[in-house]
């Protein structure tokens, strides 16, 4: 017998996107920060920020523009190490007020290098972390249901023959450069019972497809209410993008919501397939989810 209260209402602010709209003062960089406000049946509530973006003044910025305060987030979970989704995490850390837990995959830490256009740095400071209390510090690999009907979905196998790690990312390990598997890479994964489930993801460099069957799976949920976040797909080939956004439309997906790194070619494709039921999302955008009793 289930005896979960079940999520009654779940809100999703988009706090740092790469693009702004012209109707408010709110800050954009490149990035990606969404934050999750989610709502029980029994009364109880709590409030998940996703992702940092790229700096902590933008982020920190917009939400005392939007009344958020940093010790109302009850924890802060990251999609993969790189730059422009951590990039955030220091004022947060080190706010004095912060109470937060800290939810990530074990392997975020690791040092990470892209080639383009020359090696560069692009992962998280392994230091950062460090100052935390332990007990505020959670770094998992598998899938873990951090609250009730709210999960991370830890790795996601790769089971799509068209859905590859990107090209000239890099691991430095026992002094070599070695392609990185960007095993990091985790959705959060909100399941609202026979409304289906809501799938938010950072950059998708697992691959978006790979990402939404781990999410029904761990879930025990086919029905796909909704996927919102960057699904990595600029700088992919045109034959990837088509091959994705036709195996999307085998799924039969509610609501699409698409921003960041997914690149305007892919969500040209992504409107011709879904039209009406596809949207890009912008800095400041709220997205409503609630359970019809």
């Amino acid at each position: 017998m289930n005896n979960k209260p079940g999520i009654e209402k779940l809100e999703l602010k988009v706090l740092i996107c790469d693009r702004s709209r012209y109707i408010n003062d709110l800050w954009s960089q490149f990035g990606l920060s969404i934050l999750a406000d989610c709502y029980w049946k029994d009364g109880h509530s709590r409030r998940i920020l996703f992702d940092t973006g790229w700096e902590s003044d933008p982020l920190l910025h917009n939400m005392n523009k939007l009344d958020i305060k940093v010790d109302d987030i009850d924890a802060l979970v990251l999609s993969h190490c790189h730059y422009d989704h951590t990039g955030g995490l220091t004022k947060l850390i080190r706010n004095e007020n912060a109470k937060f837990k800290l939810i990530a995959h074990n392997d975020i830490t690791r040092p990470v290098y892209s080639l383009k256009p020359e090696i560069h740095y692009i992962g998280l400071d392994e230091k950062l972390l460090s100052e935390l209390p332990r007990e505020r510090l959670m770094l998992l690999a598998d899938e873990t249901e951090i609250y009730s009907d709210v999960w991370i979905t830890g790795t996601i196998p790769r089971v799509t023959d068209f859905e590859e790690p990107e090209e000239d990312v890099y691991v430095l390990k026992d002094g070599k450069l070695v392609e990185d598997p960007e095993e990091d890479d985790m959705a959060l994964v909100f399941n609202l019972g026979e409304e289906g489930i809501v799938v938010v993801s950072g950059c998708s460099h697992a691959g978006i497809v790979n990402i939404l069957y781990k999410s029904m799976d761990i879930t025990d949920n086919k029905k796909i209410k909704s996927v919102i976040g960057g699904f990595h797909l600029i700088d992919l080939s045109q034959e990837v993008r088509k091959r994705t956004v036709e195996e999307l439309g085998n799924l039969n997906i509610e609501k699409i919501w698409s921003g960041h790194c997914t690149g305007f070619d892919a969500e040209y494709l992504l409107k011709e397939k879904f039209g009406k039921r596809h949207e890009m999302f912008y800095t400041g955008d709220v997205i409503n989810f609630t359970i019809n009793k």
